[in-house]
């Protein structure tokens, strides 16, 4: 037989929490970064796409101006662009010193 002596069973059960603690702050750690930087790069991805489709919009707009001299307010409505964008193609079109109805 085997003899067992100062075995604390209190102090083992304490000493196996801690351990499971401490392992889980670690590996819920892990788990948030990897989870943090995989949502900012879908994030990002999505805001660039976002981004690009309406530097696309603005430019088509800022061509429709010039070329065809539909008035800004009708090409800003045929491509679907917000009306806070106006500012934004006005000052491209000065900047391209191209003329432009309201």
């Amino acid at each position: 037989m085997f003899a067992i002596e100062n075995y604390d069973v209190q102090e083992t059960r304490r000493v196996a929490r801690e351990e499971g603690k401490i392992e889980g702050k670690l590996e819920g750690k892990t788990e948030g970064k990897l989870e943090g930087k995989l949502e900012g790069k879908i994030e990002g991805k999505l805001e660039g796409k976002i981004e690009g489709k309406l530097e696309g919009k603005i430019e088509s707009t800022l061509n429709i101006i010039s070329k065809l001299k539909v008035p800004v307010g009708e090409a800003m409505r045929v491509l679907e662009l917000p009306d806070n964008e106006q500012g934004r193609i006005i000052e491209e079109l000065k900047k391209r010193d191209i003329s432009y109805v309201l």
